[in-house]
């Protein structure tokens, strides 16, 4: 067995033992019973796994936080802040259990608002302009800060040390501010302790000069001298004044920090914004997840399928299936698998010889899907014929490449034609015939006259075929989807990696009123993209004005475009193999 055979048998290795295991004849569609909630299939999605998926939301949410952080400090102005520190003697009068209520008194006093009313007279005058208001040094909305120690043993150093901090938008301010209020507090406290020295001093001349404390005199007179004393003492024990010096860098405009910020807030907001679009818009993370749901076996799990793009030398053009080009080659060997699997489930069924394969939204991976199962069903020696009953006409363009467009499914079905004058064989394979999608000005018919005309069309066209695939419109946006399900003798739903469980839920319950028999499902993977491919895909959904109803589909319907329509109706303008005749 060759590599890329390998490694398409792996593609399969992990559901019940291989291909062969995937036929499950004896048990029954979901579809006829009732559907199951997205909270019932799969796993709840974690952060980790959220963001592991939606990386390219995370990164963009990041840097827009990022921007913002660094933007905000460019538009608010500057703030500095200057920093001082007093620390206030006790009295020589003062016990040293009351060391703690002493400096309470001092922050008040601190606080006060004579304090601040003689801090922005020295400071108006040291900058020879009224810049400050009394408010500035005073209040809740106050520039001026004191934090007084904290959990300091009374007498310990620093026990007795405040910390003062003055913010202005000038440097030279801030620091005039946070010495204006220190100088204050010295002049208010030495004030305050002569006015106290003299008080206690007068009050003991008063109990001098009363007659009734005369056998007191000398230890009154001891207590005045000790008064007067202490008070000079005290105002000769000057605080200690930590001079605040000029701020040189703004504490609200440093932009590596509110990077740094930003980053961090946004990487928290980005996981969450993740997360909770994981749970809100939850899809299959396993391949066996849809089996659950629908009742039914896989058929087969291939790789993501395109169409081609143009290279410089002419390879892998635009237009080609897989099956004929053959690369990449594990892209057709899951083919080649899947359509094995696909026989030996029909094999098991009464008769399953008209094939719906369907999707919920648009999906031009489903057609490229079809076009690729017909191809290596008609290498097998199976009679196939293509039915394009999409308004895209992409299947048609891929199986009959250059053609001009022609009457097909839209006008037959509508009454208009013979079918046996538009079934043409493919270049690619003459097993392979196929009943284009024909232009969409046919008359349009619905409900219950469009399920009898194509179910009557169906058994027409099916004759001398083994199987006949039809290629459909989405579930959940055409109505005539489910018409055209109910009159085929089975479906193959495809279900895209991108899709989500909440669709194919909506398309069983659609599927439930006709109760068709659902033979499986093929898992098809996506497209990786490429990093910056992935950031505009997250833009684009955050861009406003953008439609979110098929947001999640594979992002590349300009690449599965039909060829004809980008020509005019005319020839494909792309190099192609030569087609077999």
């Amino acid at each position: 067995m060759t590599d890329p055979e390998v490694k398409a048998e792996r593609l399969f290795s992990g559901y019940a033992g291989g291909p062969a295991s995937m036929v499950r004849s004896d048990e029954a569609s979901a579809v006829g019973g009732k559907s199951r909630g997205t909270d019932e299939l799969g796993q709840e999605p974690t952060v980790f796994g959220a963001v592991r998926r939606h990386w390219p939301m995370v990164v963009v949410v990041t840097l827009i936080t990022m921007a913002v952080a660094v933007g905000y400090t460019l538009v608010v102005p500057e703030l500095y802040r200057a920093r001082g520190s007093v620390t206030v003697p006790l009295p020589v009068s003062t016990p040293s259990e009351e060391a703690d209520q002493y400096l309470d008194s001092q922050v008040l006093l601190l606080r006060s608002r004579e304090v601040a009313e003689q801090a922005t007279r020295i400071a108006n005058d040291g900058l020879r302009d009224d810049v400050f208001v009394v408010d500035d040094f005073i209040g809740d909305r106050s520039s001026f800060e004191i934090t007084p120690p904290e959990g300091a043993n009374p007498g310990s150093f620093g026990s007795t040390t405040v910390a003062v901090a003055f913010t202005w938008p000038d440097a030279r301010a801030a620091q005039v501010g946070a010495n204006s209020a220190l100088q204050a507090f010295n002049e208010v406290r030495s004030a305050a302790i002569l006015a106290d020295a003299e008080a206690r001093a007068a009050g003991i001349e008063r109990a001098i000069r009363d007659p009734r404390t005369r056998q007191q005199y000398g230890a009154l007179e001891n207590q005045r001298t000790e008064a007067l004393v202490a008070g000079q003492v005290d105002l000769a024990r000057q605080p200690t004044v930590a001079w605040a010096g000029t701020p040189e860098v703004p504490v609200n405009a440093n932009s590596r920090n509110a990077a740094i910020i930003g980053l961090v807030l946004g990487l928290v907001l980005g996981a969450a914004l993740a997360y909770v679009w994981a749970v809100r818009r939850k899809r299959f993370d396993d391949r066996a997840g849809p089996g659950a749901l629908y009742g039914a076996p896989l058929i087969g799990e291939v790789p993501a399928l395109d169409i081609g793009k143009a290279q410089p030398d002419g390879s892998a053009p635009v237009g080609v299936p897989v099956m004929v080009r053959g690369e990449p080659r594990v892209a057709g060997q899951a083919v080649k698998f899947a359509a094995g699997t696909l026989e030996r489930i029909r094999a098991t069924r009464a008769r399953a010889q008209v094939l719906a394969v369907v999707s919920p939204r648009p999906n031009p991976g489903r057609s490229v899907l079809v076009a690729d199962l017909a191809l290596a069903l008609a290498a097998g020696g199976t009679r196939v014929l293509v039915v394009d009953a999409g308004a895209d006409g992409v299947l048609t363009g891929l199986l009959l490449p250059g053609d001009d467009p022609a009457d097909g499914w839209a006008q037959l079905v509508a009454g208009q034609g013979a079918a046996v004058d538009r079934l043409r064989p493919s270049p690619w394979n003459e097993a392979v015939t196929v009943l284009g999608a024909g232009p969409s000005t046919a008359p349009s018919i619905t409900g219950a006259a469009y399920a009898k005309a194509a179910k009557s069309l169906l058994a027409e066209v099916a004759e001398g075929f083994d199987v006949v695939l039809v290629d459909s419109p989405p579930v959940l946006e055409v109505a005539e989807a489910g018409e055209l399900a109910g009159a085929c003798d089975g479906i193959v739903v495809v279900v895209g990696e991108q899709d989500l469980v909440r669709d194919h839920v909506d398309v069983v319950d659609r599927l439930h009123l006709i109760d068709p028999e659902v033979l499986g499902y093929v898992f098809h993977r996506t497209a990786k993209q490429s990093p910056l491919a992935s950031v505009r895909t997250v833009v684009g959904r955050l861009a406003p004005g953008r439609p979110s109803a098929d947001g999640d589909q594979d992002a590349q319907s300009a690449v599965h475009e039909d060829p004809r329509r980008r020509t005019g109706g005319g020839a494909a303008s792309f190099p192609v193999p030569q087609p077999r005749r």
